[in-house]
């Protein structure tokens, strides 16, 4: 029978432990047989696994404190590098935008390589050069960023910072950031279209919309003719046929149809038009004039 009141001397007898913290938190894990008969053979081993979990969170701990010293230590070079690029005359204005960028952690220094952090400054100066853009104090210009969805700005800096080796398509990548800086909707289908796009393409698709504005007839032959001027190099039909194929299929061209069936499977481009989204994405990752 229990005594009524409980036991007067159970302080006296309760378990006491002289750790920096009680053992009250449960882990289950599953081992193979064998491991566990190798731990159940270690004097003491439910301390053994407490230790070796310990010794392991140590080792992260270091490594993460390692990686994180890393990071302060490239940030650290970015103001050399900006000093370096930029004259007098831009530090009043790109300096200043790249600052504030960093400082509004829109832009994380940890995330920079100095190549990257090259590509990045150009890409601000250009950007900042474009005529509806270079009059906007920094500041605003920065309200403007900010204003721009995660969603839309983060994949464009993302592809910024790539520094892509086409031109063509790193300027396209670029007048997309500044159609978003300038409030033009930028609808998630541009981003993924841009992406899946290579020189090539981009350069296919250009001519195609000028030489439509001009003539109406055109075949795959004054396609690579265009190229080849275009200094791209090793132009074959079978990369042009490649390269309209992918317009077709990312909606940026049409094929025309005859009783609902394309009239050549050959990927012909007489028969190949720049679709209204290709119109509309021509535009918008486009160069804007002043007007």
């Amino acid at each position: 029978m229990s005594r009524p009141g409980g036991n007067p001397d159970f302080i006296k007898h309760k378990l006491t432990t002289d750790r920096p913290e009680p053992l009250t938190a449960k882990l289950t894990v599953r081992l193979p047989q064998s491991m566990m008969d190798k731990l159940k053979a270690v004097d003491n081993y439910p301390e053994f696994v407490r230790q070796c979990l310990q010794d392991g969170l140590d080792k992260l701990a270091k490594v993460i404190s390692f990686s994180l010293s890393q990071r302060q230590k490239e940030s650290m070079d970015i103001a050399s590098i900006v000093t370096e690029l930029l004259s007098n005359v831009e530090k009043a204005s790109v300096g200043i935008l790249i600052k504030e960028l960093f400082e509004k952690e829109i832009i994380e220094a940890g995330n920079f390589t100095k190549k990257k952090f090259f590509t990045f400054v150009e890409a601000v100066r250009t950007i900042y050069s474009k005529p509806k853009i270079k009059d906007i104090k920094p500041e605003e210009l920065i309200a403007k960023i900010e204003d721009i969805k995660q969603e839309t700005l983060q994949p464009i800096l993302d592809n910024i910072f790539i520094g892509h080796e086409d031109e063509v398509i790193r300027q396209k990548w670029i007048n997309l950031l500044e159609s978003a800086i300038l409030g033009y909707p930028i609808h998630p289908r541009y981003i993924d279209a841009l992406r899946l796009l290579d020189g090539i393409d981009a350069n296919v698709l250009e001519f195609m919309y000028e030489f439509r504005q001009r003539r109406n007839r055109l075949n795959n032959y004054e396609i690579k003719t265009e190229l080849q001027k275009r200094k791209i190099e090793n132009v074959t039909e079978e990369m042009v046929k490649d390269s309209l194929s992918n317009l077709v299929e990312r909606g940026l061209c049409d094929v025309n149809t005859l009783q609902g069936k394309p009239r050549y499977s050959d990927m012909n481009s007489e028969n190949i038009y720049i679709s209204e989204f290709g119109r509309k994405f021509l535009y918008i990752v486009g160069e804007k004039s002043s007007e």
